[in-house]
């Protein structure tokens, strides 16, 4: 199971790599991960912004989006966060990949789905 040192270097992979770049194409492999919010509504929500903000609160990882509200990420037992290059193979187990327009992508992997990524407007509410 990822650890707090884990999640913080999630944090940092997506400082380093994801920040103020535009997502130009959102790519949910397995919309389990995603619960109740659908594919669709998923990458409206996230194409065409930039992820201008990081936050980890406990073994949640939570990107701030330039148009309002926040991305979340929680690894379960087998997540990782990864930036792939291109041209570059997606990583095994990817369940949503984040495209940015100048060069590479996120990938979030979780190969035993025990995990979660989602979108919401209030961090504070959703940090209860």
């Amino acid at each position: 199971m990822p650890e707090l040192p884990d999640v913080e270097g999630f944090k940092r992979v997506l400082e380093k790599n994801a920040l103020r770049r535009t997502i130009e194409r959102v790519v949910v492999s397995d919309s389990r991960i995603l619960g109740k919010l659908s594919a669709r509504a998923f990458a409206s929500g996230l194409q065409g912004t930039k992820l201008v903000a990081a936050r980890r609160h406990g073994k949640h990882l939570m990107a701030k989006i330039d148009r309002g509200g926040w991305l979340t990420l929680h690894f379960g037992m087998t997540g990782a966060l990864n930036f792939v290059p291109k041209p570059g193979p997606e990583p095994p187990f990817t369940r949503v990949r984040l495209d940015f327009a100048d060069d590479g992508s996120l990938a979030y992997i979780n190969k035993r789905m025990i995990g979660h990524v989602g979108l919401i407007e209030n961090i504070d509410a959703y940090r209860r």
